[in-house]
């Protein structure tokens, strides 16, 4: 039951309302803000704990997981904004250049590294929430539903607003898929997260994700 009174709570204070709704965006460049840089842990490593005690152990981590959740979407709506003010380094139609000057090549890096930090925490998050799923729990398995759709709706509004650089520019698109040894990622990070979230393939999973939400969860 205390697993059903937060739930609703959350819905009613709009905490998890429509993912797929239009986004805050925060004033300032993430990798800027003091504040953010302390938030930028995105620690979504809080163990649910152990089997079968999953109504316990969400309730006790929603309020903090609802809260990252919201804030990493913000913060990729604050990456692409940022974007969009520096034509010079994410130009706003196609250009042909070999190489980036080395101070827009570290503008965009930085920019880049930050959206992977927040999409990598918003796929761990999704996934510590995929086994309530399968919970005889219907307030559990509601929760893991709109956790997962609101990670995907955050992660698929990015990629399809950030397509258009990598489009317009083959540098950019380079730079993109350039291994990410900080992040333990090999080469090809952008075509990977394309992949997933444009096309067919992500208008197939958009609409899984929104008919899950909008039946309340009931997979």
């Amino acid at each position: 039951m205390l697993l059903v009174t937060l739930l609703a709570a959350a819905f009613a204070s709009g905490a998890l309302a429509d993912p797929f709704s239009d986004l805050g965006i925060p004033a300032a460049p993430p990798w800027e803000a003091p504040s953010a840089r302390q938030d930028s842990k995105t620690d979504a490593a809080r163990p649910l704990g152990p089997d079968g005690s999953y109504e316990r152990a969400l309730a006790s981590r929603l309020e903090a997981d609802l809260s990252d959740a919201l804030a990493w979407r913000g913060e990729l709506e604050s990456v692409l904004r940022y974007a969009s003010s520096r034509p010079q380094v994410f130009p706003k139609a196609a250009v042909e250049r070999r190489e980036l000057f080395d101070e827009y090549r570290a503008e965009a890096e930085a920019a880049w590294a930050r959206a992977l930090d927040l999409t990598i925490a918003l796929d761990r998050l999704a996934a510590l929430y995929g086994p309530a799923r399968a919970s005889s729990d219907p307030a559990a398995r509601r929760l893991a539903q709109a956790m997962t759709a609101l990670a995907l709706a955050a992660q698929a509004r990015f990629a399809l607003s950030w397509s258009v650089y990598p489009e317009r520019d083959a540098a950019l698109k380079d730079l993109f898929d350039a291994p990410r040894p900080g992040l333990g990622l090999s080469g090809g990070a952008w075509s990977r997260l394309a992949a997933r979230f444009t096309g067919a393939a992500g208008r197939r999973g958009a609409d899984a994700a929104r008919a899950a939400w909008d039946s309340g969860g009931g997979v």
